[in-house]
């Protein structure tokens, strides 16, 4: 853990001399030169792409008019999804699969700095007995105490939606795993963007013949300068979890918790407004801070790096990503096996080293559209093995917010926040 604070202590002063210079007043006056659509914040890496990612109150498209107090609408987001994995590596498995992912909700805005969100969430895949595969609940409190900071309770805006690397939180997850509850705080300021979550995956009471699960993680994309059409920037990434519980009843448990981190430059170059080009080098840490008695993963700690270029036209539509990729000894309990140095199915493979190069590319649909088409090809090549995995996938989603009414109450505001 000691390594972690180390770390963050050292971002911290770098960040701290970035938005110095950053918030030079000549550098702001460039700013207010460039086109808009330049120095808007961007993520120091996007897993997949704005396809799949959600709209937060603050970050709606929609003016926030539209969502004035006692204002009850609805919200539909339905994704259909083909998707085929061949990954022939020791270190995961390969699937084909046929679903959706529906999140159909009711919001009501409480003034301009909050709002309540109730619905479902169903996903379901074509083939299976089930038909749908989970149904959970949404429930989400937002407030925005001001104007760059969204407090998250219930239902989390997680999953992809996090934007940490593929390295940390696997992009197959998405299909298989797309719920997450807990509390989180968003930040997208001048210089800065951030993100900071727990999700609470398994909560027992005594007697459970289960153990306790949970991530924490804080993702951070810090911007040392915004002048022009090159901007730098810091990203740090870090996720934690864990596995335990005092009260659980089993007798052979295994007290787990793991940590990841990354962190780097990225050098963003726009071209004009419809082309960029993304340089980042991010090095990857991962440490086994368990009891020694509950040490079970082959390696204590481990790294890796991945040097990347990112090539993005017609204002990210289409994306073109190539990259290689180094491992010692690395692990992620969330990223995808694709990277790591041990297998997701058998607990006995071992490999210290890791050698691959990677090629991406995906197509994201006209944003302003309601219902949109996306694509993508993933290629991963290993070195060592001489072997390809690769996957591919094509989506229909469908977005669309309605007003129903204004709800009426007498003196309503006596009930807001201050």
């Amino acid at each position: 853990m000691k390594h972690f604070l180390k770390l963050y202590m050292l971002w911290t002063t770098i960040v701290l001399c970035g938005q110095n210079a950053y918030s030079n007043d000549s550098v702001h006056d460039n700013l207010q030169k460039v086109d808009i659509n330049l120095v808007q914040p961007t993520p120091i890496d996007d897993p997949c792409f704005d396809y799949f990612l959600e709209s937060p109150f603050h970050f709606l498209n929609e003016p926030k008019e539209n969502y004035k107090a006692n204002h009850l609408h609805t919200t539909i987001d339905a994704l259909t999804f083909a998707r085929n994995a061949e990954y022939f590596l020791p270190y995961t498995k390969g699937y084909t699969m046929l679903g959706f992912i529906a999140n159909p909700t009711l919001n009501y805005g409480i003034g301009h700095y909050g709002q309540i969100t109730a619905g479902v969430h169903l996903m379901g895949a074509a083939g299976d007995d089930k038909s749908i595969l989970s149904i959970k609940p949404i429930i989400r409190l937002e407030y925005e105490p001001n104007d760059f900071v969204s407090i998250v309770g219930g239902s989390l805006y997680g999953n992809l939606n996090h934007k940490l690397y593929e390295q940390m939180y696997g992009f197959d997850r998405f299909f298989m795993e797309n719920y997450e509850m807990g509390f989180q705080v968003l930040v997208n300021y001048r210089w800065l963007d951030a993100d900071v979550w727990c999700n609470w995956e398994d909560f027992i009471e005594p007697g459970d013949e289960k153990q306790e699960k949970l991530t924490i993680g804080i993702r951070t994309n810090s911007r040392l300068n915004g002048n022009g059409k090159a901007v730098m920037s810091i990203p740090l990434h870090i996720v934690g979890t864990h596995r335990g519980g005092q009260f659980t009843a089993l007798k052979d448990t295994c007290l787990e918790t793991l940590f990841n981190a990354a962190t780097g430059l990225e050098l963003k170059v726009y071209m004009n407004n419809q082309k960029s080009l993304d340089f980042k080098v991010p090095v990857f840490f991962s440490v086994n801070n368990s009891d020694k008695a509950h040490i079970h993963t082959f390696h204590e700690s481990g790294w890796g790096i991945y040097p990347n270029i990112t090539y993005s036209a017609r204002q990210n539509r289409h994306k073109i990503e190539a990259g290689y990729w180094y491992a010692d000894r690395y692990f992620s309990p969330k990223g995808s096996y694709l990277y790591q140095t041990r297998s997701y199915f058998d607990p006995n493979f071992r490999c210290d080293e890791r050698s691959m190069v990677v090629a991406k590319y995906y197509y994201n649909g006209n944003d302003k559209r309601k219902l949109r088409f996306g694509a993508d090809v993933q290629c991963y090549y290993d070195l060592k093995e001489k072997k390809l995995d690769f996957a591919f996938g094509l989506y229909l989603k469908f977005h669309e917010n309605f007003r129903i009414a204004k709800l009426k109450k007498k003196n309503l505001e006596s009930t807001y926040i201050n």
